[in-house]
């Protein structure tokens, strides 16, 4: 009994040990959940209600936002010109329960959110009627005015679709109202901005939209055409067309004459790009040729990667996309820019946040089949900038640094670097100094003067100061008249236009100063010796 006793208890001892060490570990977890959601709400502001156990409302409830990492991207690509947006019109056709319509309303004068689901418009509603500038339609759009249902997918509202026929009794379905874009176009000017996110039937919002380029304001945004070919053999079903070859004939000339003048369509070097998809139908050179034999001769043409020779001669070059079916799609990206984009004229690479299959929902058939997590946008772009740079611009950190910018200073330091020697390239840095400069006499700054983490100076293989003690000479004149203005006129003639590079580090030579002659007219430093010959 003692012996039983024991074991008894010891098991109970055990399970209590169990019991408490996950409660502890599931406490942490939700305690680090908390803290992560009151920090994203802080930086994005977007505290909406959700549905509960719905895959959105899930990651919303986590991150503060759902997709972040697209939208702060759109920011970054958008901040140039974002003056002139916030005076224009945003269009968010599927808007789901608000979260990319919030976001926009901080970007756009106005924003027209569109959402047919009846339950999703709800919240839609409650999440944005605060928000002065955000208009709610409780319609979806498509290629026709229609009514139309809905099949409900219960853990993620946001992918329920479109369906003519329900067979599923268990599935919740309900009906909608289907319209035209440009017909609701009609009454909207200075359109910026149009999201489409639809679950597969992006399509029909498009051709629902045949004006809506017209009404795309001129912020410097452009627009460029992708073909399909396969759409002729459809053509040619219809009894619109006796060949593929007359059906895309036809469709070249309607983009030519449509958009290859458009101030807004996208062009390289004066010529206008358009891409081929794959091509599918049409994989003859002598048929391309002859279907582009009255099309613009500059025409800048792509193909899908890998496929570039199905146009023959009318084939300039190759575009991205993503594969997965071999479970590394990062691997099949490197491969393309190793191998084919060097070949061509012209290359275009690829990005993306994460893949996921509705070729099914669009009317395909399930012919991927893979999917690919919602986490590789950073990685693709990364990808994408290590290969044939043209330009670099302003370098953003990442919210793994959790708020600390001295680490996010560090980690932009240490890719510069990387990528300065895995191409080969030099690669300059513009960093800022601190303010303390300004409060010590001796005014040329130093290494401990770079702002905001010893990184810069630490990864650094070169770090040139400039200086100009005129400028600080300058603030300091005493009165007109007095022995001290005649003493900082003198000096002020032997420092006018006159700059100093400081070499603070050289990890392969010496540190120096060497003076340059500065002209502020136009911001340019250049050799003193020639400029003093000059003169």
């Amino acid at each position: 009994m003692k012996k039983k006793s024991f074991v008894v208890f010891k098991k109970k001892v055990t399970f209590s040990i169990k019991e408490n060490l996950l409660r502890y570990i599931d406490n942490k977890v939700v305690d680090y959940q908390r803290k992560l959601r009151k920090s994203n709400y802080e930086k994005v502001g977007q505290n909406i209600s959700i549905f509960a156990f719905d895959d959105i409302g899930l990651r919303i409830n986590q991150f503060g936002i759902y997709e972040g990492e697209e939208l702060n991207l759109i920011v970054q690509y958008l901040k140039p010109i974002s003056k002139k947006l916030y005076n224009g019109i945003a269009l968010d056709i599927g808007a789901n329960i608000g979260n990319h319509s919030i976001f926009f309303s901080k970007l756009f004068k106005k924003v027209y959110a569109f959402e047919p689901h009846p339950r999703t418009f709800k919240l839609l509603k409650f999440n944005t009627e605060t928000f002065k500038n955000i208009y709610q339609f409780k319609f979806g759009l498509g290629s026709k005015k229609e009514i139309a249902k809905i099949i409900e997918n219960k853990l993620n509202l946001g992918k329920s679709r479109f369906k003519k026929n329900i067979n599923n009794a268990k599935q919740k379905e309900f009906i909608v109202q289907i319209k035209k874009l440009d017909d609701e176009l009609k009454k909207i000017q200075k359109i910026n901005f149009i999201k489409i996110d639809v679950e597969g039937k992006e399509l029909e919002v498009i051709k629902g939209s045949e004006n809506i380029i017209d009404l795309i304001d001129e912020v410097g945004l452009e627009f460029g055409i992708v073909y399909e070919d396969q759409t002729t053999a459809k053509v040619v079903n219809a009894g619109e067309a006796s060949t593929t070859i007359e059906a895309a004939t036809n469709d070249w000339q309607y983009i030519q004459n449509n958009y290859f003048s458009n101030p807004n369509y996208t062009k390289v070097d004066g010529n206008p790009l358009a891409l081929v998809w794959t091509p599918i139908e049409i994989e003859s050179g002598s048929a391309w040729s002859q279907i582009l034999a009255d099309v613009n001769p500059n025409l800048m043409l792509l193909a899908l990667w890998y496929q570039v020779g199905d146009l023959g001669s009318n084939g300039d070059g190759e575009y991205g996309w993503v594969y997965g079916g071999n479970g590394n799609h990062l691997q099949e990206i490197i491969n393309f820019y190793n191998n084919r984009l060097n070949r061509y004229d012209l290359g275009i690479g690829t990005a993306y946040p994460g893949f996921v299959d509705f070729y099914e929902e669009g009317g395909q058939g399930d012919v991927i089949g893979w999917e690919i997590p919602h986490n590789t946008l950073e990685l693709t772009l990364d990808l994408a900038t290590q290969y044939n740079v043209d330009y670099l611009q302003l370098v953003n950190g990442d919210s793994k640094s959790n708020d600390n910018r001295v680490q996010e200073i560090s980690d932009i330091t240490r890719g510069l670097k990387a990528i300065a020697k895995e191409l080969e390239i030099p690669v300059i840095a513009l960093s800022q100094l601190s303010r303390k400069v300004e409060d010590r006499e001796e005014k040329r700054p130093q290494l401990s003067d770079l702002r905001e983490s010893g990184a810069i100076e630490q990864d650094a293989d070169l770090v040139v100061f400039l200086y100009r003690e005129e400028y600080y000479l300058a603030r300091t004149e005493p009165p007109e008249g007095t022995d001290k203005h005649e003493v900082w006129t003198s000096k002020m003639e032997k420092v006018h236009n006159i700059a100093e590079a400081i070499i603070a580090k050289h990890r392969h030579g010496p540190i120096s100063k060497v003076k340059l002659h500065f002209n502020p007219s136009w911001t340019k430093f250049s050799d003193l010796a020639d400029n003093n010959h000059q003169q």
